[in-house]
């Protein structure tokens, strides 16, 4: 889900009272990045506060390494009831068209989640199922994301009394396949739909039910809310929505993921704590995806581990950092997926997307580099304008001390296999004693 398709955050056509509300009873940060905007790598950095040459898992296919400390283990070990429901997508698949091991077994693999109804990877959403503590099937009769919140809601029922809950849900829409349940998709006329104005060749019914699918899991998020107001909980309990990445849709002539533009690294970041947060905040703050956990923590008074390489932004959400806020947040993709790698001859790349502009480069070049102030929808690429020299130093002097920070050797894609593992390890990564390996 994209940062900008909600009412609040600026697209009028959509449908998102609840997210709205959510957004208006607590924080919402405007530049939330998607670090690596891939599904299994924003995930791992997601659980694990960690980046993804540090937690292994730099493209879509490889498991998180049991030996990762994630927020699951440490919630738990903090005496938090633990819960994750929906898509996991991080117990390993071998590639397009290959089998993902959808059941996860109790163990070290769920990674400090106790309660689990979930499935690795699927995107049926009206045909899914779940599994519980054994590999037997659960169907789930209709819209998926409907029976997930069903299932978050008995966990608060259940957990309304005792130790405190950690509880993830995964909604898997609006990813793609774009589908939504037909009372949502006539709430969207395609032929009323207002395009991004760097969207100039687009199929106007996909856009419509990818808003349709985004509304269908606002109504969700209505039925958490109220839940929470029943049960007491709304007041001492942390609420955060994001998602992994966003999705380009037409924009700027391209589909699917993994681009450094605004449609794909920005994703949706409301945060709701009463008890701490002041209502209707909203601040453009940078958060990448491994500042997360780190943030979350800082929230619960809870020990960071030092494994966590993200940053606890809670201070400058709280308004008491005596710190200076971040001036850059990486992005990356290490080694593309084959479904854009093959179509459109995307390679590794890195940057950095400060609160103004937005650079990225590859292996032997720099690729772009863009006034987002200037130019919101991104159709001026200003790499090669040579008034902007010192600018592309700047921003190629803040890349280069993100990748001192994460150790990134800066390899081509092909240096990396693009979904087998080797020990539950990619082959080739950073070895502080023994250098590349």
């Amino acid at each position: 889900m994209r940062g900008q398709d909600m009412n609040c955050a600026g697209n009028e056509q959509m449908i998102t009272p609840n997210l709205d509300r959510l957004a208006m009873e607590g924080c919402r940060l405007t530049n939330a990045i998607s670090t690596y905007p891939v599904c299994c790598p924003t995930r791992a950095s997601l659980l694990t506060g960690r980046y993804p040459l540090s937690h292994t898992v730099i493209t879509n296919g490889p498991p998180l390494p049991d030996s990762e400390l994630t927020i699951g283990e440490v919630m738990k070990k903090a005496g938090y009831k633990t819960g994750y429901i929906g898509k996991w997508h991080l117990n390993g698949h071998a590639g397009i068209g290959a089998p993902a091991k959808q059941f996860v077994p109790p163990g070290p693999k769920r990674h400090g989640f106790d309660y689990w109804a979930a499935a690795n990877l699927l995107h049926n959403y009206f045909d899914s199922y779940y599994f519980l503590d054994t590999d037997d099937k659960i169907p789930i009769e209709g819209w998926e994301p409907d029976t997930q919140t069903d299932l978050a809601i008995r966990f608060m029922e259940n957990n309304r009394e005792g130790p405190p809950f950690c509880l993830f849900l995964s909604w898997g829409p609006p990813h793609e396949p774009y589908i939504a349940p037909e009372k949502y998709k006539k709430l969207y006329d395609p032929d009323k739909i207002k395009l991004r104005e760097n969207v100039f060749l687009a199929d106007k019914s996909t856009i419509s039910t990818y808003y349709a699918a985004i509304t269908s899991l606002d109504w969700n998020m209505g039925r958490l809310m109220d839940a929470m107001d029943r049960l007491g909980m709304s007041e001492n309990t942390i609420v955060v929505f994001t998602s992994d990445h966003g999705e380009q849709l037409f924009s700027l002539y391209l589909f699917h993921k993994q681009w450094p533009y605004e449609e794909t690294i920005s994703v949706p970041f409301i945060l709701r704590y009463p008890k701490t947060i002041p209502q209707g905040l909203v601040t453009d703050l940078l958060m990448g995806t491994p500042d997360i956990m780190p943030t979350l923590l800082g929230l619960c008074g809870i020990d960071i581990p030092e494994t966590f390489e993200g940053r606890d932004l809670s201070p400058f959400i709280l308004g008491n950092s005596e710190e200076p806020e971040p001036d850059s947040v990486l992005i990356e993709v290490i080694n593309p997926c084959a479904v854009v790698q093959d179509r459109t001859g995307l390679r590794a790349w890195r940057g950095v997307r400060t609160k103004r502009y937005t650079y990225a480069r590859f292996i032997d070049e720099d690729w772009l580099l863009i006034d987002n102030a200037l130019d919101p929808f991104q159709r001026r690429n200003l790499i090669y304008n040579s008034e902007y020299d010192s600018l592309k130093k700047e921003m190629r002097e803040k890349s280069d001390v993100w990748l001192d920070k994460t150790n990134d050797p800066f390899l081509p894609a092909s240096a990396y296999p693009r979904y087998e593992m080797v020990n539950n390890r990619p082959p080739l990564y950073k070895d502080e004693n023994q250098g590349l390996k």
